[in-house]
């Protein structure tokens, strides 16, 4: 290769750098009230490109912070991505509404039904908002999101829980509530600080599914799995049929499994919980 070809091509690599270079990051922030009682209330949050973060707080507001940032190839791409993209709130029967504001996204005022559309990525930027929340207790969470992000949940006393990911993992931490919880392609961990007492639902597709329960758990399970098994720590099990338990001693202890479509009860039974895995394995320590 000579000289000038040499030159040229770094020309061209330079260029290309310089052009995936080209980034905007804006923080935006607002603060939300619930009209209403909250503790009857709902806070709705879609994402189609981020992640999701939910804490509590001690006040009544809801509190968002979204770091958006959208890059391009070209200066007019930055500029039409930084005008087109960023964050709507609205409400519906008292429930508050947070999604993405995009010439691709639709919402209905009188069902609160969110819809994303985009048939032809040739938008000319790339996007991502992650969004970062504080809520008051006791408030119900339906939380979802698609790629490029997960959903984490820290130190929430919910009513209910009903959370979806397809790309993206669920993780939550010291948490209470009904639960309604599908990962498609990723792990779902969950640790309680006080057990379930409504029934609740655990879906994945490609992802194993772990939760760390409170002692006094007392549970009626039912597991399904085509390719997956089931593990507990936990020693007061009946299975239905006994058939379908393994358990073996290992260095922490007693560890059973279950292969897939079985029922079985856990302590004296009690609160239904129903896992639904295909790829995946089911783990419930206490």
């Amino acid at each position: 290769m000579n000289l000038t070809k040499s030159i040229t091509l770094l020309l061209l690599l330079f260029m290309a750098i310089g052009v995936q270079a080209q980034k905007a990051r804006e923080t935006i922030s607002r603060q939300v009230e619930f009209k209403g009682n909250s503790a009857n209330r709902f806070l709705v949050v879609e994402n189609i490109f981020g992640g999701i973060s939910v804490q509590s707080h001690n006040g009544t507001s809801v509190l968002l912070e979204v770091d958006k940032e959208i890059s391009a190839d070209s200066q007019s791409g930055l500029d039409k991505g930084k005008s087109e993209v960023g964050i709507k709130v609205a409400y519906v029967n008292g429930n508050i509404h947070i999604y993405p504001d995009t010439p691709f996204s639709e919402f209905d005022e009188k069902t609160g039904e969110f819809r994303y559309t985009e048939r032809d990525r040739k938008r000319g930027y790339e996007y991502l908002l992650n969004y970062k929340i504080k809520v008051p207790q006791n408030i119900g969470l339906e939380l979802r999101a698609v790629n490029s992000g997960d959903i984490m949940v820290q130190n929430v006393n919910a009513r209910e829980l009903n959370i979806r990911n397809i790309n993206g993992a669920i993780s939550m931490e010291n948490v209470t509530g009904k639960t309604d919880v599908n990962a498609i392609n990723k792990d779902i961990n969950i640790s309680y600080s006080a057990n379930p007492i409504e029934e609740s639902y655990y879906k994945s597709i490609n992802g194993d599914i772990n939760l760390v329960l409170k002692e006094d758990l007392d549970a009626e399970i039912s597991f399904k799995s085509l390719n997956g098994d089931f593990y507990t720590n936990i020693e007061q099990v009946k299975s239905r049929p006994i058939s379908n338990v393994k358990k073996t001693e290992g260095r922490k202890g007693t560890k059973y499994k279950w292969s897939s479509n079985s029922g079985f009860t856990l302590g004296d039974g009690g609160v239904k919980l129903h896992f639904d895995v295909l790829n995946g394995d089911v783990t419930i320590k206490r």
